[in-house]
């Protein structure tokens, strides 16, 4: 069978475009101009002598033909990065890098990295704490912890845990307001706040937590303020309030007492953590090694 000669160039153009539904983000993925983008749309239109983008003012929609290559387009790609991967990706250098949510970082990675490091030391693990949504295409990033995140075409997505917000506070302080059994006798003290994730994905907080389990009006919003869930956290540990604390990831500061669970009156999160990086990179034995850890700490 005589193979064809496909304007890949065209192609890779066409894949990124229908994926991001933007010639704008294909260009800048692409490291290319949009005009670049449009003109290699236009070649495969050509070639393939049929319209791929429906383009309306504001946005592309893709046409029935444009919707059945897009998957197999990708996973082609796929394959391709695959296959040249294996003889560049692992001899590249030794170096992993995660990025990941910074109140995973601070509360549960950072506390377990001394087990991964004794475990692999050859493997060099940079860490980048970042809200920011990673572009595996234009970012030197192995992998990424996020919450919420969302399934996209060429990466592998796995659910990791769901989390619960419930108060806690220091042993000492616990201690010097011993007996308190009600949301009510609990906002007589100083409620500390964890800024840091403030709107991301409709994340809830004391208000939502007093609106669930007490029976009147709450002045939930006095009380220290913090941005990084570090120093809230810190803050709580130093008797200086309760937090609504994370507590999956305050398992390490709980199990060492530095924080207490007065009553278990949680809250869901309402989002998963996940573990995502791309397909093309699956077979990476760094992060195959960093994902088994990551599952057996778990």
């Amino acid at each position: 069978m005589t193979r064809r000669n496909y304007p890949l160039t065209a192609l890779r153009a066409f894949e990124a475009a229908a994926r991001h539904l933007s010639f704008a983000e294909a260009a800048n993925e692409l490291h290319v101009t949009p005009a670049a983008i449009s003109q290699q749309i236009k070649t495969l239109e050509d070639y393939l002598d049929t319209q791929l983008f429906v383009r309306h003012p504001n946005y592309l929609q893709l046409t029935n033909v444009a919707t059945a290559l897009l998957p197999k387009l990708s996973a082609g790609f796929i394959h391709l990065d695959q296959a040249i991967d294996e003889i560049v990706g692992d001899a590249a250098n030794d170096q992993l890098t995660i990025s990941a949510a910074p109140v995973f970082t601070a509360k549960w990675l950072s506390p377990r990295l001394d087990k991964f490091n004794a475990q692999h030391p050859d493997i060099n693990l940079h860490v980048s704490s970042s809200l920011s949504n990673i572009d595996f295409n234009r970012d030197a990033i192995d992998a990424a912890i996020r919450l919420g995140a969302e399934e996209e075409v060429g990466l592998d997505k796995i659910d990791l845990f769901e989390e619960q917000l419930v108060p806690m506070c220091s042993p000492t302080l616990l201690k010097n307001c011993e007996g308190i059994q009600s949301a009510e006798e609990l906002s007589s003290f100083t409620l500390i706040h964890d800024d840091s994730l403030e709107g991301f994905l409709g994340q809830p907080g004391w208000k939502a937590w007093f609106e669930k389990y007490a029976d009147e009006n709450i002045n939930w919003s006095d009380g220290p303020h913090f941005s990084q869930p570090d120093h809230a956290a810190q803050s709580a540990m130093d008797g200086a309030g309760f937090i609504l604390g994370w507590e999956y990831m305050s398992s390490f500061d709980l199990a060492n007492k530095r924080l207490v669970i007065p009553f278990d009156f949680s809250l869901p999160l309402g989002s998963k953590f996940s573990l995502v990086y791309p397909t093309a990179y699956a077979h990476r034995k760094r992060l195959i090694a960093f994902r088994e850890w990551l599952f057996r700490e778990m």
